[in-house]
């Protein structure tokens, strides 16, 4: 079976690793770029965790789509700009 699985609700981002249960808030400033949501999630979870911790990774993957929620279409900012969005709405 699957050894992390993740799931993307409108409020919240949750990872599971079969002994804990993670979660990170969404926190975007619009909706108007909802669509896409799950994908744009699981895409920089997956990136991210290739290098981090889970919580380190559900952090970056959490800034990452609150921060695209805000835009319609594909995500197209940079990383610099995911990192500042965790400065500002995440610490």
């Amino acid at each position: 079976g699957a050894k992390e699985v993740m799931i993307t609700h409108s409020s919240e981002v949750l990872v599971c690793d079969g002994e804990n249960i993670y979660t990170q808030p969404l926190k975007p400033r619009g909706l108007s770029g909802r669509t896409g949501r799950g994908d744009t999630c699981f895409a920089g979870y997956i990136t991210e965790r290739l290098h981090e911790d889970i919580p380190t990774a559900l952090l970056s993957a959490a800034a990452l789509v609150s921060l695209k929620m805000e835009t319609p279409g594909p995500f197209s900012l940079a990383r610099e700009d995911v990192m500042n969005y965790i400065e500002q709405f995440y610490r």
